[in-house]
């Protein structure tokens, strides 16, 4: 291990993997020294990161070439929505379920078949001092780096030392059942316990995943053997700035999951790919700031809408998407001609906003 590089991620999520990845692959001649430093040791890491449904859209990977789908398990081609229990809604899409802790290894292999180093271990506290930050590894001493991009999931501590601005926290449960289900087709239940959320049922092989937000009023009832019990923290929300001198926050960290589907893989990787681009293209990590705030994953306005659906009854969930039962051209026709449903038209734009992008 060296004792000074010229970027530390701090994190092997899918933000910081990918923040890692692009670090070497825009350095072509390899004059950078890069760290990836993860916590988890291979055991913990590899269950942290299966506490996730593992849901990517299609197009997602032209927007992180070269990185491509590995390790799919499900091969995803219909969302089917459970609307409280009065009527089902049905979409097609494109996308996979991935083994998420085998894809994100396979990342940090092409990293450090790229030159990059991977190092395990937790960071005790650090020192940022002008143009350089002083790290504190345990076990491992003091590392110095010229940048720091912290993608050290939704409870980072990075972000909490620094008092950059708060990140939502949604706390999740997930089960693992030893049961085969629906092949291709995820599934989504809408009810007003969910406070906004909701609960999933994933096919995964020959398991299913089933998970939802974790409130102690919600009693779930399985069909299948329980295998696994996951609860993982979520960060949601928006940063005043991800920048702060020399440390880009991405991922979790920042608070970058869409707030309405609650899926942060894709808007991790991508704002992992920006904070790369930035210091090694541009040596500016403002424009990360800049590029983040100006793409299609940032939206205050999806916050907004989130803070109204997470009121509703379930009446008014129902209601508010009974246009959508029958063909798509006679809903946009009832809402922009009946007065019932203008109040609801900023929530149907999110939605459409969060179909294509919100995974």
């Amino acid at each position: 291990m060296r004792k000074r590089y010229d970027i530390v991620v701090v994190g092997a999520g899918p933000a910081g993997t990918s923040a890692a990845f692009f670090s070497k692959f825009y350095d072509k001649e390899n004059k950078l020294d890069v760290m990836l430093l993860e916590k988890l040791p291979p055991e913990k890491y590899i269950k942290y990161h299966s506490m996730c449904g593992g849901c990517i859209s299609f197009r997602a990977f032209s927007e992180i070439k070269p990185i491509k789908p590995k390790y799919i398990v499900e091969y995803l081609h219909k969302a089917r929505e459970y609307i409280v229990d009065r009527f089902v809604l049905e979409h097609k899409i494109r996308g996979y379920i991935l083994n998420r802790p085998l894809f994100l290894r396979s990342l940090i292999d092409e990293f450090v078949e790229r030159g990059g180093e991977f190092i395990i271990g937790k960071i005790k506290k650090f020192a940022p001092n002008g143009e350089e930050i002083k790290i504190y590894v345990e076990d491992k001493g003091v590392i110095r780096a010229r940048y720091l991009i912290a993608a050290d999931g939704a409870n980072s501590s990075i972000r909490r030392s620094l008092d950059v601005g708060g990140v939502k926290l949604t706390t999740a449960t997930q089960y693992i059942l030893d049961e085969e289900s629906e092949h291709g087709v995820i599934n989504f239940f809408y009810h007003e316990k969910y406070k906004g959320d909701y609960k999933w049922i994933f096919p995964y092989g020959e398991k299913t995943k089933v998970g939802f937000p974790s409130f102690s009023s919600i009693e779930e009832k399985f069909s299948g053997k329980i295998i696994e019990k996951h609860v993982r923290m979520i960060g949601w929300g928006a940063l005043p700035s991800y920048v702060k001198g020399n440390i880009l926050f991405v991922g979790d960290a920042a608070g970058q999951t869409n707030p309405l589907s609650k899926g942060g893989i894709r808007s991790g990787m991508y704002a992992g790919k920006l904070a790369a681009e930035s210091i090694i293209l541009y040596n500016n990590p403002k424009i990360y700031d800049v590029k983040w705030k100006k793409s299609k994953f940032y939206s205050q306005h999806w916050m907004k809408v989130f803070d109204k659906i997470k009121q509703m009854s379930n009446n008014e969930i129902a209601k508010h998407l009974e246009p959508f039962r029958n063909n798509k051209l006679l809903a946009i026709l009832k809402i922009y001609l009946s007065r019932e449903y203008k109040s609801y038209i900023d929530i149907y734009r999110a939605y459409a906003l969060e179909q294509k992008v919100g995974w």
